[in-house]
């Protein structure tokens, strides 16, 4: 099932880069080399005095298994959840 989420925000996210007229590729690396950029890129950002963009705090909060629900939302606030694609093109013609 986990796969089948990772799966499922996989085509979520390409679908909003579409709507959004974004085009990123995601690349696929371990926790270490995760951290090991994190570690360069806060080197390089003492050296020239600027706070790093990417922390090991970061990377590591990032590699957790988020489990996220609107349940409560929709229970206790009784709100209606809006599809990505419309939200997307609503935000986009309010701009």
């Amino acid at each position: 099932q986990k796969h089948s989420e990772l799966f499922t925000l996989m085509i979520t996210l390409v679908e909003a880069s579409i709507l959004l007229g974004l085009d990123y590729k995601l690349i696929n690396t371990s926790i270490g080399v995760q951290l090991l950029f994190a570690h360069l890129n806060k080197f390089f950002a003492i050296l020239r005095n600027k706070k790093p963009a990417l922390t090991t705090k970061w990377v590591r909060r990032g590699n957790y298994h988020w489990e996220v629900s609107p349940n409560k939302a929709i229970e206790k606030l009784h709100l209606k959840i809006t599809p990505l694609r419309e939200g997307i093109k609503r935000t986009l013609n309010s701009l």
